[in-house]
């Protein structure tokens, strides 16, 4: 999500092919630039796979001292997975979002080892999962499999713990973010997206004045978070209502500066017109501004209604691995590749709602939706 513009070129249906321009760098005063080109391909999803075993322990699915249970969903079909190439920069930069490629290699450095399909075996990287409306895990289900909350926001007492972010973003999204789009009541904390017109600066980092049509909300947390020696497994927890309306794009994921040397998480991305799907992915790369990691995105597919009930989103970070879990199932999980270059980095959480963007192929401004992202609670646990 962090500086992130979105571009899918048109796919050209009978012969497969698909180019791509994308700018090597972000774009800055003497900055230089490259073509790269893009080709998709097709893969065929006919497979039968198993959740690995360790990830189910560390997520507490499975005792350590006992055998593993092995659920087995299946998909069949074609199906097109989404991957994602980026060049993102501090202040402006540009990302790819196309149909499953393969992309060109940086100057510098070498595209990213092959990503382990999630969760194993071949398993599709696009799944259907159930879902549980209106899901509340106590805290004992964590507590009780060996994890330490470290952060716990409740959104009882104002947004204390967080910082907020005004001005505009990135990714052409056509809303400006302020405080007054946040509001907390009740113990629910709602970032409402508003047609409203509105001036305020270009970005936080650009004080240049713009005039937005939308005006929505995002916070940070103050508090940041590392996989590491001392807390080798980090477990950034949220119970969210997405929002309904085309053209909505909320997010909770976790990042650090600069982007992406300390690596990005996606917890959740959607949109607001799928109401049953999100989307995961990780960031990394070893200068600013420059993104190696390839191939991280995955597609989730809930039977049940991500805007109409509440649900917790989950991600368990560790050295080598990203789980990702939806109403504690678990859904995703990336592993290797570049992940362990985000170990001992820090990175803090993230929650906001954009409008528009490049996130949408094709968007159309005459058809938004506006809407509202709720969060009832945020929290992080550690594990030894």
């Amino acid at each position: 999500m962090h500086y992130r513009e979105w571009n899918v070129a048109a796919v050209d249906q009978s012969t497969w092919s698909h180019r791509l321009l994308i700018p090597e760098k972000s774009v800055s005063p003497g900055g230089r630039s490259r073509l790269t080109w893009v080709i998709p391909r097709v893969n065929d999803l006919r497979s039968r796979s198993r959740i690995p075993c360790g990830a189910q322990r560390l997520a507490g699915l499975a005792p350590w001292n006992e055998v593993c249970s092995y659920p087995q969903p299946s998909l069949t079909g074609c199906l097109l997975n989404s991957h994602t190439f980026s060049r993102r920069g501090l202040r402006a930069a540009i990302t790819a979002s196309v149909l499953s490629a393969a992309c060109s290699r940086d100057a510098a450095y070498p595209v990213s080892p092959p990503q382990k399909m999630s969760p194993v075996d071949g398993i599709p990287r696009a799944a259907m999962v159930g879902g549980i409306c209106d899901y509340g895990p106590v805290e004992t289900v964590y507590t009780a499999a060996g994890w330490s909350k470290v952060f716990d926001e409740s959104f009882s007492t104002g947004l204390s713990k967080w910082f907020t972010w005004y001005g505009g973003a990135f990714n052409e999204e056509l809303q400006l973010y302020q405080a007054g789009n946040l509001q907390v009541a009740g113990g629910i904390l709602s970032i409402s997206a508003r047609q409203e017109s509105a001036s305020g600066p270009t970005t936080p980092f650009d004080a240049t004045p713009k005039l937005f049509g939308y005006t929505s909300g995002r916070i940070e947390s103050l508090t940041h978070f590392s996989s590491s020696r001392t807390t080798p497994n980090v477990r950034m927890v949220a119970r969210l209502k997405l929002p309904n309306g085309y053209g909505m794009w909320p997010a909770f994921w976790s990042y650090g500066d600069p982007w992406p040397v300390p690596g990005e998480i996606d917890i959740v991305e959607g949109r607001g017109q799928e109401p049953f799907t999100y989307y995961t992915a990780y960031w990394w790369g070893r200068r600013a501004g420059v993104n190696l990691v390839q191939n991280s995105s995955a597609t989730i597919n809930s039977s049940v209604s991500l805007t109409e009930c509440w649900h917790v989103y989950e991600v368990i970070w560790s050295k080598n691995d990203l789980t990702f879990l939806l109403d504690g199932q678990i859904v995703d999980v990336k592993s290797g590749g570049y992940i362990p270059n985000m170990y001992r980095k820090e990175q803090r959480i993230t929650l906001n709602l954009a409008v528009g963007g490049l996130f949408f192929p094709g968007l159309n401004p005459a058809l938004i939706q506006t809407g509202t992202m709720q969060a009832d609670w945020v929290k992080v646990f550690v594990k030894p």
